[in-house]
């Protein structure tokens, strides 16, 4: 990704917007053994770890490349405070219900 962003670059682009990964162990696939009610705890190190690379990657093009905007849209934490309200929610209707 680094090596397709700096050939965009050289093509004349200078502003940039790179989502990261939300968190695997959120997938409804990884929640239903737990009934829908939670995130799996032991995946979301795989996304976790790529986030982590794709934060340091960006970073280093903004130093190589100052006159360049790189924003980070952060899809892990919108995923995240998204599902941790449904999940709430969920758990408040079956102890209400």
């Amino acid at each position: 990704m680094k090596t397709d962003l700096e050939e965009l670059h050289a093509l004349g682009l200078r502003r940039f917007a790179v989502t990261n990964i939300e968190p695997f162990g959120c997938f409804p696939k990884s929640t239903r053994a737990f009934n829908y009610t939670r995130c799996d705890p032991t995946k979301p190190t795989a996304s976790d770890f790529h986030n982590k690379f794709l934060k340091a990657a960006i970073s280093s093009l903004q130093s190589t490349l100052p006159d360049t905007q790189f924003t980070i849209l952060d899809l892990h934490s919108a995923f995240g405070q998204i599902l941790q309200g449904y999940f709430f929610k969920k758990k408040l209707r079956s102890i209400y219900h």
